[in-house]
């Protein structure tokens, strides 16, 4: 038996329905994003997104092939057009984690940089800098080797 909850003067109870915001959480579903400075060949790329009400949630992977190729700042387009909101400069602030995998060997981390539905790719070559990626930095790009991208960000 459940006791009857007491609130105070101007105060409204909200119930929240987990059955119904999970039915209402959106499936992944697969994008092909234009690439910019990226090759892709014989090598691997994955692109799904999922969006609930203005939240779009993504996850971006690319790993190299014998004929794939990485240029100066590697560039991808995002499935959905991203708010301006937030815009600094022009390029829009939002939160991803961004790993430049050097196969068997380790990773650097890295930052995007959000430009209208372009993000563009760098390392962290130090805890205070940002670097440019290159066919040679921060390693000279092979098989294996992989950019991942995964984040969220507010829709237009």
């Amino acid at each position: 038996m459940t006791s009857p909850v007491s609130m105070p003067a101007g105060h409204k109870m909200v119930a929240i329905d987990f059955d119904a915001y999970e039915n209402a959480t959106a499936a992944w579903t697969t994008w092909s994003p234009t690439l910019t400075n990226l090759t892709l060949n014989n090598g691997t790329q994955i692109a799904k997104y999922r969006q609930v009400g203005k939240t779009v949630d993504f996850i971006w992977s690319f790993v190299l092939g014998s004929t794939s190729t990485v240029g100066t700042s590697p560039a991808f387009t995002l499935a959905v057009a991203p708010s301006t909101n937030w815009a600094i400069s022009g390029d829009t602030v939002f939160p991803v984690m961004v790993k430049v995998i050097d196969a068997g060997v380790g990773h650097y981390d890295g930052e995007a940089r959000l430009s209208g539905s372009t993000v563009t790719l760098f390392y962290k070559s130090s805890v205070s800098a940002v670097s440019n990626i290159t066919a040679t930095v921060p390693m000279t790009w092979g098989t294996g080797d992989a950019l991942s991208v995964n984040g969220t960000y507010y829709a237009a």
